[in-house]
């Protein structure tokens, strides 16, 4: 997943992303996204994360295993 991603990013490509909103009881959503990174973070456990900007203009920030499928479009 982490290579297929970085190759969305670097062909601007969009993406609709199913993932678990982990902050809200598990619950599913699922969004159209312009990836901008994927990163890889230590704290307690190493984690790679999806950077992303929504419809919106917002930045959001996935975890690679709480995104259940993603189309690239």
């Amino acid at each position: 997943m982490y290579s297929e991603l970085e190759l969305a990013i670097m062909h601007g490509k969009s993406l609709l992303v199913c993932y678990v909103e982990s902050n809200h009881s598990d619950r599913e959503q699922t969004t159209r996204l312009k990836p901008n990174d994927v990163i890889t973070r230590r704290k307690n456990e190493k984690a790679e994360f999806l950077m992303a900007t929504n419809e919106s203009g917002e930045l959001l920030e996935i975890r690679l295993d709480k995104i259940k499928h993603y189309t690239v479009e």
